[in-house]
């Protein structure tokens, strides 16, 4: 049965018994909330770096590649934290998902050191690798070099985040969610622009004030965690290092960091193909990814909701209920994701020049957005199945599926159908033979994405119906 709730924690929800609707509405709600949050910083980011030139935002918008790539090892040991606590919280035992808590937080430092340092020496090369032209290479360094010295603070949420939400608290998250955009909102034109006393830095700016913010928003949660008044009870002995606890973690989150890093590695492939039709179109496809990941938001926020009810029900040795609560979830979340993609579809060009009101970047970014909402109805059927099975502690198949669904089919249907002839100066093989079909410009990568989202639904269905990830042991 679900922990009770202190004072101070989030509502008390027992996820393995009463409505399944109610149960996954319970978690996805805040959760959800939590995420546009998250997608306000991260476009008012862009609101205030679109102030500074296309160059800018198409530095930003590189460097936010790679730290989405960097942040898969954070996501893959979130998912592990999840599966683990709840699945403890299923079964009643508090000790246990304290212990998974801490031990969770400790790994998090761990990697912090490893990849931000690591991150910090390879800025120069990332940039020069990504193609980024001379103007846009240095800006994108400058904000590189602030976030890998911030990393732990920038990818500590995930962690917090995966602890409180394994233990059916959501609202926790929310509220902290909401403090960091509040605070990155009034940090953001003070270190971009300068005042204060604070001199005026540009893009760098940017960076220094999501990592502050994140700062600030950490020790908050930290405080909390530490002080006992949420469902899990972090005790100081859980942060002693325990390599049984913290092998278990690294075997079920290694899968979803690779999957994490196989679709962000693509995202950056992605970009190279974008980047060799100009500056311009960069900064269009930065300005609609932003846009559009804002309607993926209410996915994402279903698909940790299903995670968490089959880590609980699991636990509960109810594999039934879990299934339920996975179809129920996906239904609900295709739903908001009709209405979502009509918006962006009848509203694209005012949604685009509210970030960049060039004559030049609506035009791309509406057609973006317009062609890739298609995409937005299908995708939240494989987030959510994919999450499902990750809640479980099956991390695998949804590798599997991941890297046949981006590598083995939209990378190369991007490459073909766009046109091009090479990616990092390799010439592109099989070109002449879909020389019929391919668009001759970007547009191509749109319909190559609304593709592969209907490929990883169709597939990550099939395989959730087969009902392995039943019987995976955590």
């Amino acid at each position: 049965m679900a922990l009770e709730g202190d004072v101070g924690a989030g509502p008390a929800v027992d996820l393995t018994t009463g409505s399944i609707p109610r149960g996954v509405l319970s978690i996805a709600l805040p959760m959800i909330g939590a995420s546009i949050f998250h997608s306000i910083q991260s476009l008012v980011d862009m609101k205030f770096v679109a102030i500074l030139g296309s160059s800018s935002i198409a530095a930003v918008g590189m460097a936010g590649q790679v730290m989405f790539t960097l942040i898969a090892a954070f996501m893959g040991l979130s998912t592990a934290t999840v599966a683990m606590v709840s699945r403890a919280v299923g079964a009643g035992d508090e000790d246990r998902a304290s212990h998974v808590a801490g031990q969770a937080l400790t790994f998090a430092v761990i990697l912090s050191v490893g990849v931000g340092g690591a991150g910090f020496l390879a800025s120069p090369l990332i940039m020069r690798i990504l193609g980024a032209r001379p103007d846009v290479a240095e800006l994108g360094m400058s904000y590189l070099y602030v976030v890998f010295s911030g990393m732990f603070f920038l990818m500590a949420a995930f962690i917090l985040g995966g602890i409180l939400r394994g233990a059916g608290d959501a609202v926790t998250p929310l509220l902290l969610g909401i403090l960091t955009t509040v605070l990155n909102v009034i940090l953001n034109p003070i270190f971009i622009f300068g005042s204060y006393g604070v001199p005026a830095m540009g893009v760098r700016g940017s960076a220094v004030a999501t990592v502050l913010a994140r700062f600030f928003s950490f020790a908050v949660g930290a405080w909390v965690l530490l002080g006992g008044r949420l469902r899990v009870k972090v005790r100081p002995a859980d942060f002693v290092p325990n390599l049984g606890t913290m092998w278990r973690l690294v075997a079920i989150g290694v899968p979803s960091s690779v999957q994490m890093m196989i679709r962000s590695f693509m995202s950056l492939v992605l970009m190279s193909v974008v980047a060799q039709f100009g500056t311009l179109v960069v900064a269009a496809y930065t300005v609609g990814m932003r846009v559009r990941m804002l309607g993926l938001m209410p996915s994402f926020g279903f698909a940790g909701a299903a995670a968490t009810m089959v880590g609980q029900n699991l636990g509960a040795g109810k594999p039934e209920r879990s299934e339920k609560s996975a179809y129920t979830a996906a239904g609900m979340a295709v739903g908001v994701s009709i209405c979502a993609a009509s918006a962006f579809a009848l509203f694209a060009p005012w949604l685009v020049a509210f970030f960049k009101d060039d004559p030049t970047v609506v035009p791309v970014g509406t057609r973006m957005l317009r062609i890739t909402s298609v995409g937005i109805v299908m995708a939240p059927i494989g987030i959510i199945f994919g999450r499902s099975m990750n809640g479980a502690g099956d991390t695998t198949s949804p590798l599997v599926i991941t890297l046949l669904a981006l590598w083995g089919f939209q990378i190369p249907a991007a490459i073909w159908l766009s046109g091009i002839e090479a990616v990092w100066g390799v010439p592109i093989p099989l070109r002449s033979l879909f020389a019929s079909v391919a668009t001759g410009s970007e547009t191509g990568i749109w319909y190559a994405m609304i593709a592969a989202s209907a490929l990883q639904a169709v597939i990550c269905t099939a395989w959730f119906k087969v009902g392995r990830w039943k019987r995976k042991m955590v």
